[in-house]
């Protein structure tokens, strides 16, 4: 059936590079040049970073603002409660109000998703939740209360931890925005979140005439977005 929703994917192709005098190529004790150059070296880690930086870039800058895809004339974020589906209705991946994390908020995010997280017919998807997403500040409270076996966390009685069940993986990311915000994603192939290298990082070596002197750049090209927040849940 038809979704009739509107992508609107980022690309980026980044260099950066140094010249460098053959005196310099020869005259080089502490091999400076040499790890600046060489394939996995100064150059082509900065590459890396920016390629990281970018991957976060849905969460840091289209969370609940921008327009990451189109539905039906209206743009949306990652995270609604409105978003459209074709028969008229609207689904939620997100509380009406933030949620700080903790085993109350994990708890309603799981059965949240249950009841909301629908197809564009209105159906319940039968997914769950696989990934949890946090910025640093949250790495070690989402860890104890995730991990925390047989007893639920942050209370004194023997009530069980619910969410053991759910297996969930942790990633704790130093590069998203560290203030408050976390998600939790269904498995990879259900969400519709993307990333796409382009051209992996690599440093690329190129003589700058005929006197020995050369030219080094680190190089890379990518695309990241999403066609869609099915299977993606988040406070803001």
């Amino acid at each position: 059936g038809q979704e009739a929703r509107t992508q609107s994917y980022t690309h980026k192709s980044y260099a950066l590079g140094v010249h460098v005098t053959l005196e310099a190529q020869q005259d080089d004790p502490h091999g400076i040049t040499r790890w600046l150059t060489r394939s996995g070296g100064g150059l082509a880690k900065t590459g890396i970073y920016t390629m990281e930086s970018n991957a976060m870039d849905t969460f840091n800058t289209y969370l609940t603002s921008g327009t990451l895809f189109s539905q039906g004339g209206t743009g949306y974020a990652l995270l609604s409660t409105t978003h459209a589906r074709i028969d008229g209705g609207t689904w939620s991946n997100r509380p009406a109000s933030a949620l700080d994390i903790s085993i109350e908020a994990l708890e309603f995010m799981t059965s949240h998703w249950m009841v909301n997280q629908l197809n564009q017919r209105g159906q319940v998807t039968m997914t769950t939740p696989k990934t949890l997403l946090v910025g640093a500040n949250d790495g070690p409270l989402t860890h104890r209360l995730v991990e925390t076996t047989g007893r639920r966390p942050q209370g004194a009685d023997n009530d069980i931890n619910y969410m053991d069940r759910f297996s969930l993986d942790i990633i704790v990311h130093p590069l998203m925005t560290n203030d408050g915000r976390w998600l939790a994603l269904g498995p990879k192939g259900e969400h519709k979140l993307n990333y796409f290298e382009r051209m992996k990082p690599d440093v690329l070596k190129l003589p700058d005439g005929d006197n020995g002197n050369m030219r080094f750049y680190a190089i890379f090209r990518e695309s990241h977005g999403a066609t869609g927040a099915e299977n993606v849940w988040g406070s803001p």
